[in-house]
């Protein structure tokens, strides 16, 4: 039987210590999946600032789902031909313009476009920060250990995330929740 040895993520310069490179990771992980469009907590609140039916943000809404299973069977090309801090650094820069044109754009054909490639952008950062952390999490390569963490970051984000944009939105406006 061969020992295992601890694995080491490459993500990150040599001065960032091991444990560091994890929460990182982790915690991006978590920032992609409360990332996202246009988030449907705030429907009231987005179709009386931009003058869009109900049926016009769930579909934008609705976009940015179909770009995180369109771009599904790409996601293993796209991690073996780009190295991770290029793919993590990319998909966090779509992700800012994203949410930028989405906070301000209130035309329905550039945010369903944009909702549909930041749902893409999402689930390749996601997929890169989560197989990076795999032989972190379980050095066996353990299916049931790592897919257990995989849907509590997932399912978690997505009730944290309602929550978020309900409180932020009651709080302040909610183009904050972009912010």
């Amino acid at each position: 039987m061969v020992p295992h040895r601890k694995y080491r993520i490459i993500a990150f310069k040599d001065f960032v210590p091991d444990k560091l490179r994890f929460i990182i990771l982790l915690l991006t992980a978590i920032l992609f999946q409360l990332s996202g469009s246009i988030y449907l907590t705030n429907l009231n609140e987005i179709v009386g600032d931009k003058a869009l039916t109900t049926e016009d943000i769930k579909f934008i809404h609705t976009a940015s789902f179909i770009g995180m299973t369109m771009v599904f069977p790409l996601l293993f090309r796209i991690k073996f031909r780009f190295m991770s801090r290029t793919i993590l650094l990319s998909s966090i820069a779509v992700l800012i313009i994203g949410n930028i044109i989405c906070m301000y754009s209130d035309n329905v054909l550039i945010l369903l476009f944009t909702s549909f490639v930041v749902g893409a952008v999402r689930m390749v950062g996601m997929f890169e920060c989560m197989s990076s952390i795999q032989l972190v999490i379980t050095p066996k390569r353990d299916f049931t250990v790592f897919f257990s963490a995989v849907y509590l970051i997932v399912l978690g984000s997505v009730q944290l995330s309602g929550l978020l944009t309900a409180q932020i939105s009651y709080l302040y406006s909610w183009k904050y929740m972009h912010i």
